[in-house]
Order: structure tokens, then sequence, then C-alpha cells
């Protein structure tokens, strides 16, 4: 059995052609085709089996193919301007990067420049369900708001809270924690009116069967 590996790069196409029943191997490389790398690979499997192995393509059995230019132009930020569209809140989750930082704690440390700008990342008022469905079954957050009884609240940026004061964080949200079985009945109706889910899922997510 004739078994060919090709692996394409960004300057040579490299061919490996494995005899398994002899465990004779040849290895040969062609010069890559940036603007079509199709043509790079045909040519170094045809030519080397012809000129290396004596065979016809014909004669061979797996073919497996691999390659580095998709790797490289993500990398090296050469591949076409790119956009993000994701759940609303969401929008700068893979800039902050929590999980992935060269140093966990070291608030200073450098990030590598994000593949998608700021500008170009959008959100839809959507979510998903635990089984892939869309629904709306309530939209996920990240806001904040501040009571201030009698006290104006402070402008965006940096400011002192009154100690009147109390601020509401509403963070990300996805499936939810817990049973969505033992919700209270009254925040699924409140839901279900304000049509943030429908009645399908207040029936069958929620097992909502009573509707006032």
């Amino acid at each position: 059995m004739r078994r060919v590996g090709v692996d394409l790069e960004g300057t040579f196409t490299d061919v490996c052609l494995i005899d398994s029943t002899t465990g004779a191997g040849r290895v040969w490389k062609v010069p890559s085709t940036p603007d079509d790398p199709s043509r790079a690979i045909a040519h170094g499997v045809v030519e080397g089996l012809r000129q290396a192995a004596k065979v016809t393509p014909a004669a061979v059995d797996y073919f497996g193919h691999g390659t580095t230019v998709a790797t490289n132009a993500l990398i090296q930020h050469r591949g076409a301007d790119t956009g993000l569209i994701t759940t609303e809140g969401f929008r700068d989750l893979l800039e902050i990067g929590r999980q992935r930082r060269p140093h966990r704690y070291d608030l200073q440390a450098d990030k590598p420049p994000v593949l998608v700008p700021r500008a170009r990342r959008h959100e839809v008022r959507e979510r998903l369900r635990h089984d892939g469905r869309n629904d709306r079954e309530g939209v996920a957050h990240d806001a904040w708001s501040i009571s201030s009884p009698g006290v104006p609240p402070p402008v965006r940026g940096q400011g002192l809270l009154d100690p009147a004061q109390s601020v509401a964080i509403i963070t990300p949200g996805a499936g939810g924690y817990g049973d969505p079985r033992e919700r209270d009945r009254a925040l699924v109706r409140r839901d279900l009116a304000e049509g943030t889910i429908s009645p399908a899922v207040a029936r069958d997510a929620y097992g909502l069967t009573d509707r006032p």
C-alpha cells in the first residue's frame, strides 16, 4: 500500500511517499505556488511519483494533506479584514483573555494584538438554549446601574459613590444556573409577558403549564 503525505508551507511544499508493504520511503520538495497552492501540490505529487518512485497517482492508496499557510496568516495578521458577531455582552471577552495570560496575575503583561479590532466586533441580542436552539430564552447582559435616592449618579469614568448609593451589576449570562423548573413562577410569567421567552420555552424548559 502506497501512502502520500503533503505538507504545504509558504516557501516549499514537501511530499512524502511511504510503501507500507516494504517500509521504503521517499521524500522530495517543490517550490510552493502562493497564488494557487493546489498547483504545487498537484505538481509535487505527480512529478515526484513519476521521477522518484516510477509510479502513477493511480497507484496511491492514501493521500494526506496538511498546511501551515492558514496558521501563518493568523500569526502574522496577513489575512483578510475580519469581523466578529457575538452575543450581546461578550464583545470584549476574547480581547480581555482572562484565562490565557503570559502571567495570570500581572496586570501589566503585554498581550498580542487582537485578530478583530473592536470597531469590527458587533453584538446580537440573543441567547442559545442548552440544546443549541435560539428561542430568546432571556438576553445576556453586561451592565451596571446605580440606585441613588436623591443623589445624582457619577459620570462615566472614575468617581466616588455616596454612602446612600448602591450598585447593581448584571454580568453576562448563558444557560443559567440550576434546574430551570425550580425558578419562581412569577418570574417566569414576567419573562413570558415581556417576550424574553416564548410560550414553548415557558412550557418545555420551565414547566409552566398555567397562564393566568
